[in-house]
């Protein structure tokens, strides 16, 4: 990551259900993520690069869900903003139900059903969502965005 920075984690947002849970990955860049959803939003895998090595890692729930979409991003797009609708939708508890994801290039990821509560998270030119945390048990209960802003 380029010097003259800053890390900061926002939300999490959605539910209060599942574990705490925490991609602990401070990444260079997103290549891709591989999001699993039905109803609700079960899980993700992000393939992401640190130092020029590519790693992926899993964050989501146990369960999965019969939809699988990808977003593949270009060398020099981001992620700039995440959004989504979180809802009492898995058995009575509130979970993740929809989540868009949109990149600096304009390309955006929509997945699930815009229903329930919404919340916005928009990073200016100079932030970057770079990895993730929340809350898991069976599904994505609720999700928070780590963030790099430049200086």
């Amino acid at each position: 990551m380029a010097t003259g920075g800053t890390w900061i984690d926002v939300g999490p947002m959605g539910g209060n259900g599942g574990n705490t849970n925490d991609m602990k990955v401070s990444a260079d860049r997103i290549v891709k993520m591989d999001f699993n959803y039905d109803t609700v939003v079960y899980g993700f895998t992000m393939t992401y690069e640190t130092h020029g090595n590519q790693q992926s890692k899993y964050f989501g729930g146990t369960k999965r869900g019969r939809s699988n979409k990808e977003i593949t991003l270009a060398t020099d797009e981001y992620i700039n903003s995440l959004s989504g609708y979180f809802s009492q939708k898995y058995y009575g508890h509130t979970v993740i139900v929809q989540l868009t994801l949109t990149t600096n290039k304009g390309q955006k990821l929509e997945i699930g059903n815009p229903q329930g509560s919404n919340f916005t998270l928009s990073m200016d030119e100079n932030g970057k969502i770079l990895g993730f945390f929340g809350r898991t048990g069976e599904v994505l209960d609720a999700i928070g965005a780590r963030c790099y802003i430049t200086y």
